[in-house]
């Protein structure tokens, strides 16, 4: 469900750009795409990382790593809300910050594929399994490098 929302994000928000982009030259057409833009990106936000993120982070998580994700939620829906103003007056076409959106969205699909699990009828014990065999697999340069400490000391 992630995964089909971040592919989403990246189309709705090219289609706020393009309405932001084209209104010049189309005004009502651009108005129409831009509403029904906002329309289709609250409904994906509403249906998948809106709350799957926090089911998400409640099942997948370690009690000691929830803080930290709620932190860097928070702290990137602050940033968003503090830089949208800024890039507003500083960009030439407000579109151009939908694109930015849109391709960071697009940017986080691998990511979603990747590293998120999927957790929907697995226990905790199977979630924390698969979770091992992820941190085993992405932190296998760090596996390595202390087994080379290792051997070094015992020589």
């Amino acid at each position: 469900m992630t995964l089909w929302g971040a592919r989403s994000l990246f189309v709705a928000n090219y289609c706020i750009a393009v309405g932001f982009l084209l209104n010049s030259s189309y005004q009502t057409f651009s108005q129409i795409l831009i509403l029904f833009s906002f329309v289709f990106f609250l409904l994906v936000v509403t249906m998948t990382f809106g709350p799957i993120l926090w089911m998400w982070t409640a099942e997948a998580l370690q009690p000691s790593q929830i803080g930290y994700a709620i932190m860097m939620n928070w702290l990137g829906a602050a940033l968003n809300g503090m830089l949208y103003p800024i890039l507003k007056n500083w960009l030439p076409n407000e579109g151009f910050i939908y694109m930015f959106y849109g391709s960071v969205a697009l940017l986080f699909v691998p990511v979603v594929k990747n590293l998120m699990i999927e957790t929907k009828g697995k226990t905790g014990l199977e979630i924390a399994v698969e979770y091992k065999a992820l941190d085993d697999k992405l932190w296998l340069f760090r596996k390595e490098k202390k087994e080379l400490e290792i051997e070094m000391i015992t020589w």
